[in-house]
């Protein structure tokens, strides 16, 4: 799924093979010159893992996804590219594809419109972290 946010175009991948992990920062190249889009979201889930990869111009938004995904996983930055892999613990073992990706989905959404760093207890990404944590 596609989806554009404002200044942001988010790829929902859903579930990912290891060769389009590796063609994400290919996408976010094409699509940031083709669409004219100031930061690209792209993400999935292969085995257990969240697999993010972002491209911004902002750097607020660089610095929003960063903040919020290297406390929960390995997040690392390369040029203007935010590299991220979060276990997804507890959510990893629910059996339903569609919610499994809907709470992912949830958390990304969250962190681009900004209502992330606003709302600590309510967000879906605590919510999980409590889960894996108790």
């Amino acid at each position: 799924m596609i989806e554009r946010i404002g200044e942001t175009i988010v790829i929902n991948g859903e579930f990912l093979n290891r060769e389009e992990i590796e063609m994400m920062p290919k996408l976010a190249d094409y699509l940031m010159e083709r669409e004219k889009a100031k930061n690209v979201v792209i993400y999935g889930i292969k085995d257990d893992h969240l697999y993010l990869l972002s491209k911004c111009k902002q750097a607020e938004m660089a610095r929003r996804i960063e903040r919020k995904f290297s406390k929960v996983g390995e997040s690392r930055k390369v040029g203007d590219l935010i590299l991220t892999k979060v276990h997804l613990g507890i959510v990893a073992t629910v059996e339903d594809r569609f919610k499994k990706i809907r709470y992912v989905e949830e958390i990304i959404t969250e962190t681009i419109e900004n209502g992330a760093s606003k709302r600590k207890f309510g967000s879906r990404l605590n919510e999980i972290k409590r889960l894996i944590v108790v």
